[in-house]
């Protein structure tokens, strides 16, 4: 699990450095993924949704400034999520009452 998530972190960094706006969808569309992915987890964070919906809205009106500053957000928000759920699956055992 641990590998998949740095390489979808990794995939999340190229996808980030594209400019065009082809790029900018796949760009929304990985952090949208990331959310789904915490969400499966149980780890969603109660935000994210939202920040990735007001990132839409900011570019849609051509506020790009701000619509990556939300993204970015989002997307820490998800990053941060999944890897909580890898590191409560992980610890949850040193936890149990033997």
């Amino acid at each position: 699990m641990r590998v998949f998530v740095n390489l979808m972190l990794m995939a999340t960094v190229l996808v980030a450095q594209s400019g065009c706006s082809t790029g900018l969808e796949r760009r929304f569309a990985e952090v949208e993924r990331m959310r789904v992915m915490a969400a499966e987890a149980g780890a969603e964070w109660l935000q994210t949704e939202e920040l990735i919906k007001q990132a839409k809205t900011e570019a849609t009106r051509g506020d790009m400034e701000r619509s990556n500053s939300l993204l970015e957000l989002a997307q820490f928000q998800a990053e941060t999520a999944i890897k909580q759920a890898q590191h409560e699956a992980d610890a949850w055992s040193g936890r149990v009452v033997q």
